[in-house]
């Protein structure tokens, strides 16, 4: 078994017993969180109580799938729904983040422009 450690920012991994993280997935590269649930008897045995989390193609897990499996089938459900929401918090943080990271292109475009130097500039030699 290993220990599965979620915070508002990853799902990070460690082998049980020890404390060094041997995988992570960043909650806003999530693609989809979803029950295992199968109708057919042989594969219900086994997978029963497993989530999968399927990461974004171009993100730090390059579109692994994932699959969990929960000691109870009302922890599955609980891990899932905590798993979504923590998901779909990380992605709107990242797209406030995103939004400010533009803007901040443009003033320092702005900034750095070469008629915009050359006005500053001017004004400090006419004060003198």
């Amino acid at each position: 078994p290993r220990r599965v450690v979620i915070s508002k920012n990853l799902v990070a991994f460690a082998n049980s017993g020890e404390d060094l993280r041997i995988d992570h997935i960043p909650l806003e590269e999530v693609d989809f969180v979803k029950s295992m649930e199968s109708d057919d008897e042989m594969e219900k045995s086994k997978i029963a109580n497993a989530l999968m989390i399927s990461t974004i193609a171009g993100g730090h897990n390059s579109g692994r799938t994932y699959h969990l499996q929960c000691a109870t089938a009302e922890l599955c459900l609980d891990v899932i729904a905590q798993l979504r929401e923590l998901s779909l918090a990380a992605k709107k943080r990242k797209e406030a983040k995103t939004a400010f990271a533009k803007s901040q292109y443009r003033v320092r475009r702005v900034f750095n422009s070469l008629p915009f130097q050359l006005t500053s500039a001017s004004l400090i030699l006419l004060n003198f």
